[in-house]
């Protein structure tokens, strides 16, 4: 009698690397939510959302790696590695990705108003010189006509 430990390893590991993919999956949704303030509803749905990619997660590694058999120890497997990643350094993960983000964001921001800043003073320029330009116009033409229609005024008579 041979025991064989080989594919029941397998699929352990891949259920640890399955839970590490959830862990990592959960905590973008968890930066997201950190960037941008979603309601309470929006929080419930994704995490119902996530509930259901993670059933599907843990019924896909089944039929990939344990021919169709969904075992126990693989679900809690996952849910333990899930739990200890989240616990040891996810909510660190999840800090200071939002610091990064928020600095980078602040940075690209300021990086852009110096580029377009230069661009903006010259629009501001040509405007007040177009502007001043056309009332100019604006005052000939209106003396040019006044002179025309008091000529015609003078010729009727």
């Amino acid at each position: 009698m041979t025991v064989k430990f080989g594919p029941d390893i397998t699929y352990f590991l891949w259920s640890l690397a399955a839970g590490i993919l959830l862990a990592v999956i959960y905590d973008i949704v968890r930066v997201i939510r950190r960037m941008v303030n979603v309601p309470d509803l929006v929080v419930n749905l994704t995490d119902i959302m996530f509930l259901i990619f993670s059933a599907v997660v843990a019924i896909a590694a089944a039929y990939l790696f344990n021919n169709g058999e969904l075992r126990i120890y693989s679900l809690i497997c996952m849910a333990g590695i899930f739990m200890v990643y989240k616990i040891l350094i996810g909510d660190l993960i999840v800090k200071y990705t939002v610091r990064v983000l928020r600095f980078a964001g602040r940075a690209i921001t300021k990086l852009i108003l110096i580029i377009i800043l230069p661009f903006i003073k010259i629009f501001v320029i040509l405007h007040k010189l177009l502007k001043s330009l056309s009332n100019g116009i604006l005052r000939i033409l209106k003396r040019i006509f006044s002179i025309i229609h008091k000529d015609k005024k003078s010729n009727k008579r």
